[in-house]
C-alpha cells in the first residue's frame, strides 16, 4: 500500500470535514506507517487517521496519534519488542502473505506441520485472505 499519498488524501479530507485546516504529520509518521501491516487495508489507515484528527489537541500529528499494534510490526522492523507471542504471529503473517496464503506452503515454510499452523492461527486468531477465519 502507497501509504504517503493515501495518508494526505485522508488528511486533507479529514482536516476539512472536522474544521481542522492547520493540522500536519511528523515525517517518522510516514516512515512507521510503511513498515505497518495493514490487516484492515485501506480502511483501516482511513479510520486511523480520522480518529487522530478528531483526539489532535495541537496542529502536529505524531506517531503516538495513530493507534498501532505492536504484533502487526513485522520482526525486525522497529519492532524491539522480544515477546514470544507477538513474534510468532507476526512470522505466521510473514509466511502467510509470502506463500499467499496456502497453509502447506506457509507451514514448510515455518518448519511446522500444517495441523500446527491451523492449531496457532486459531490460538492467536489471525486472519486469513479476504478476511476470512480459520
Amino acid at each position: 500500500m502507497d501509504i504517503k499519498p493515501l495518508l494526505s488524501f485522508f488528511l486533507n479530507d479529514y482536516k476539512v470535514k472536522f474544521n481542522k485546516p492547520e493540522i500536519n504529520i511528523q515525517k517518522k509518521v510516514f516512515d512507521v506507517l510503511e513498515k505497518y501491516d495493514f490487516p484492515g487495508n485501506i480502511r483501516e489507515l482511513r479510520n486511523m487517521t480520522e480518529r487522530a484528527i478528531i483526539l489532535c489537541k495541537g496542529n502536529l500529528l505524531g506517531i503516538n496519534d495513530f493507534p498501532l499494534k505492536r504484533q502487526r510490526m513485522l520482526p525486525g522492523e522497529n519492532n524491539e519488542s522480544l515477546n514470544l507471542k507477538n513474534t510468532e504471529i507476526a512470522l505466521i503473517r510473514k509466511a502467510l502473505k509470502k506463500c499467499k496464503y496456502v497453509q502447506q506452503a506457509t507451514a514448510d515454510e515455518l518448519g511446522i506441520t500444517r495441523d500446527s499452523l491451523i492449531r496457532k492461527m486459531k490460538k492467536y486468531d489471525v486472519v486469513v485472505n479476504r478476511g476470512e477465519k480459520v
